[in-house]
């Protein structure tokens, strides 16, 4: 499980294959992780695991102005061997910079950044898009996710595209050209496909502040990963199954068997 405190989170729940003749498995583990904003590497020996991802919020304004929570995916995976995984838990965006020109952060694993604007005596305070959470198998490396749940903010990317000036893995950065305008866009958040964001546009318009998307889930199985840009490092071996993705406008569970509506 990939989960953080305050953060995103991930969670890994393993069960040894049977023994032959055995009636029930030798031992049950839960492993968590939580956002220490650097990859977590380990090692998995033969047997079956379930996978569960959640992905961080984006960075918010005030009580009131919040940014868009993150998702959730689970898999279960069947290793017949043993293998190198690579855990990578999404940190919340940044908190909007007070100053004129200042950058708030994305969140770790492919939040995009913002930059506040100010025109007239309005000023926009924007916030960095949160962190995708995923799991890597066999190699560090963006084309070895096996599953990744969308850090938050929103609408934006899917199983195929990524949002406006997000890309894979990564979601967009708000950088406008001008910092004498009243509005400018959020960062988008991580995820499959980064979220997207208005990029470099500015505008007197109150919607602006909405511009913004979050990243997408994925879970690789035999009908996703046609998905997969060129550079696939994944084969069949490592098809998930019993698999569901849910977005950060959905109900889902937390790390404790509780309900919540997105990942906070």
């Amino acid at each position: 499980i990939l989960i953080p405190d305050g953060f995103s989170e991930a969670l890994l729940v393993t069960e040894d294959v049977l023994k032959e003749n055995a009636t029930t498995p030798t031992e049950n583990t839960v492993k968590t992780y939580s956002c220490t904003k650097a990859v977590q590497s380990d090692t998995l020996s033969a047997g079956i695991y379930i996978l569960e991802t959640w992905g961080a919020q984006g960075g918010s304004y005030s009580t009131t102005y919040t940014g868009g929570k993150g998702g959730y995916s689970t898999g279960t995976l069947t290793l017949k061997e043993s293998q190198n995984i690579y855990v990578y838990v999404g940190c919340q965006g940044s908190a909007h910079s007070t100053t004129t020109g200042g950058t708030s952060a994305g969140g770790f694993n492919g939040g995009g950044s913002a930059k506040t604007v100010a025109y007239s005596g309005t000023t926009s305070y924007v916030t960095g898009g949160g962190g995708a959470s995923d799991i890597r198998i066999g190699q560090d490396s963006l084309y070895a996710r096996v599953i990744v749940a969308g850090g938050g903010s929103g609408y934006g990317g899917t199983a195929t595209t990524a949002g406006t000036n997000g890309s894979f893995g990564v979601g967009a950065s708000a950088n406008p050209r001008s910092t004498n305008y009243k509005y400018a866009s959020p960062g988008g958040g991580g995820g499959w496909y980064g979220g997207g964001s208005s990029g470099t546009q500015y505008s007197d318009s109150t919607d602006y502040r909405t511009y913004t998307g979050g990243g997408s889930g994925y879970v690789y199985t035999s009908s996703t990963a046609s998905n997969y840009p060129s550079g696939n490092k994944l084969n069949s071996n490592y098809y998930l199954t019993d698999t569901k993705i849910y977005d950060g406008n959905t109900t889902f569970e937390n790390k404790d068997g509780k309900l919540e509506k997105g990942h906070s």
